[in-house]
């Protein structure tokens, strides 16, 4: 099991051993801490000629932060707006300000912002400083709003507007930053963004056996999905006091959920592919003809993806990797009339595998609320 699975499961399980590590969160939060101060308040901040809207999270990994980011660039693009997308490209190798585009090799770009290149068809550009990533992209291309995927924590550039996304599964967690528990920065943090969305794509976190790769996953009732109780992420936000004051937490809550559930077929080592209509998932596992099918994911919490196929009603053998993994054909050789099903993120990886016959992607199409974007739009 990858190190941060294992990590992601301690924390759910709010595992005592962690409580080893209270030193190391203390390091990390004064670090922290330190470097918000030096640039906020001592480095000038960089501000552009042109309103950014910022969607972070203080969580790490896995808050739907990128479907956000399309969800959100699709809503701008429908009223007019001419959008650019700037993104770290997190383990992709471009150091200087990148143009990615469908043609570009994930490698290089990293694999979230190929696929919202994909996705959005807008400009995007990717490299590590933020601020001459954004001055690069005005200069080559005329765009009304730029919107950074990532970067709550990237201060030097100033931004009109932020949005801190939440994972309905994984909420707070358990309240404490790295290493003890999966905040990247203390939750009042979020006293200071200008709204908070919570994703509930995701479906109950269900802890794998060990061993979970090598186990099949049944349909279960959507019961479970159910039983989220949102208003438990509102009281955990009340109880650390994020509630109290002037401008109240609960006041700029609001949602994103699963418009629709959609197969693409990867083929012709052409990622345009998947901006295709594809077909439902109804229709997908009626084609599968009795084929074993399995799950791949190269995300930050496979078990999500995993879940979500459980909902589903897919019977699959799943197989995790790490958080942005380099897939090769050799690892996705599980045999002849086997049908593989990934996400998008890791289908922009794997589109010219044309080795492999019945290479899938599922597509999770996703909304933010209405009011959130009229707000948002209201402040451009």
């Amino acid at each position: 099991m990858h190190l941060q699975v294992v990590f992601i499961d301690a924390w759910r399980r709010q595992s005592s051993w962690l409580k080893l590590l209270l030193p190391l969160e203390i390091i990390y939060r004064s670090a922290n801490y330190l470097d918000r101060v030096i640039k906020t308040k001592i480095i000038q901040r960089h501000s552009l000629r042109i309103p950014l809207v910022v969607v972070g999270s203080i969580a790490l990994g896995g808050a739907g932060k990128t479907p956000a980011v399309i969800s959100l660039v699709k809503e701008f693009t429908k009223r007019g707006f001419k959008v650019g997308i700037i993104s770290r490209g997190y383990k992709g190798d471009a150091k200087k300000p990148t143009e990615v585009s469908i043609a570009s090799n994930p490698a290089e770009v990293g694999d979230e912002p190929l696929l919202i290149a994909c996705s959005t068809g807008c400009p995007v550009f990717i490299g590590s400083n933020r601020y001459l990533v954004a001055r690069t992209l005005m200069a080559r291309h005329k765009v009304d709003v730029i919107v950074s995927d990532d970067g709550l924590q990237h201060y030097r550039l100033a931004a009109e507007i932020e949005v801190a996304m939440i994972d309905q599964a994984m909420g707070l967690s358990n309240g404490h930053c790295l290493p003890v528990g999966p905040l990247r920065e203390p939750h009042d943090r979020l006293a200071r963004v200008d709204f908070v969305v919570v994703n509930q794509t995701n479906p109950v976190p269900v802890i794998s056996p060990k061993g979970s790769s090598k186990s099949i996953y049944k349909h279960s009732s959507k019961k479970a999905a159910s039983q989220v109780n949102l208003d438990s992420i509102i009281k955990d936000l009340h109880t650390k006091g994020l509630t109290k004051g002037h401008t109240k937490i609960y006041n700029k809550i609001h949602f994103m959920e699963r418009k629709s559930i959609s197969c693409i077929k990867l083929k012709d080592h052409n990622l345009a592919n998947l901006r295709a209509s594809g077909c439902s998932i109804a229709e997908w596992q009626k084609s599968l003809r009795g084929k074993q099918v399995h799950a791949i994911a190269g995300i930050a919490q496979p078990q999500n993806f995993f879940n979500l196929l459980q909902e589903q009603g897919v019977v699959f053998t799943p197989h995790i990797f790490a958080n942005h993994h380099k897939f090769s054909v050799a690892e996705l050789n599980f045999g002849k009339d086997k049908v593989i099903i990934m996400t998008e993120k890791d289908a922009v990886k794997c589109s010219e595998f044309n080795e492999l016959d019945n290479l899938w992607a599922l597509r999770v199409n996703h909304e933010l609320e209405s009011s959130l974007i009229s707000k948002i739009v209201a402040q451009l």
